[in-house]
């Protein structure tokens, strides 16, 4: 996805872990500013960007978005995939990660057989095939061989309730800003979008057909050709 989006729009595109995801450091604390804080640090001070557009699915959607809420001048744009700052956070997070931890595995197994054992012991809770590949994505080996979940879930499941509470509600980002919804999630209501503008001044709404919340996953064409139109019509 970020090659195609570098191709199509000649951006530099950088793709980045939050913090207890992917390569990124676990903490035992986190929620929404500090992850904001981290991607600021990082634009700012190791890349030494002074405007970005920022894109988002999500966790990372909100963390976008809570970004130009708080740091404006940074963002150039923003772009939030099927999720906005009165989605409601559902029991699902949590009920995936307790799932998760409760699996289990021999270390002398290789990545296939235990994507095979996870995806078989996921499916009896979760339905669908397209969100179990995103969840197995986060298997990896580790420098011993053995593998692991590259999420920090304990950290994650910590702090859930800390994600229910933010701090920017009374703040404005009036920049391009684009929410592209599945036709199929609920996680941005059309009833929403009044209130969404009353932060958001600026947002269009996009949404595509039958696409869950993995938007981008299950529809990859359709999203490139909605995000590519709105990064090259800015000015």
């Amino acid at each position: 996805m970020a090659k195609a989006l570098n191709k199509r729009t000649s951006r530099k595109v950088v793709t980045v872990d939050l913090r207890c995801h992917g390569d990124s450091p676990h903490h035992s604390y986190t929620d929404y500013d500090v992850m904001s804080d981290d991607l600021v640090h990082l634009v700012t001070n190791k890349l030494l960007l002074t405007q970005v557009c920022l894109l988002g699915h999500s966790l990372g959607g909100i963390t976008a978005l809570t970004t130009a809420l708080r740091q404006p001048r940074l963002a150039q744009c923003v772009v939030s995939v099927d999720i906005s700052l009165m989605s409601k956070l559902s029991s699902q997070p949590r009920d995936y990660i307790d799932k998760m931890l409760s699996i289990r595995w021999d270390p002398t197994w290789n990545l296939a057989a235990v994507r095979k054992l996870v995806d078989s012991a996921l499916s009896e809770t979760i339905d669908s095939p397209s969100i179990r590949q995103w969840l197995l994505m986060n298997l990896v080996k580790d420098e011993r061989g053995s593998v692991r979940w590259r999420l920090d879930l304990h950290s994650l499941k910590n702090n859930l309730e800390r994600f229910k509470t933010r701090t920017d509600d009374n703040l404005i980002y009036s920049g391009p800003t684009l929410y592209v919804a599945g036709g199929a999630s609920d996680y941005i209501s059309p009833v929403d979008h009044d209130e969404i503008r009353k932060q958001f001044p600026n947002s269009r709404f996009e949404c595509i057909p039958e696409a869950g919340h993995l938007v981008h996953m299950e529809k990859p064409q359709e999203f490139l050709d909605i995000v590519t139109k709105f990064l090259n019509g800015l000015a």
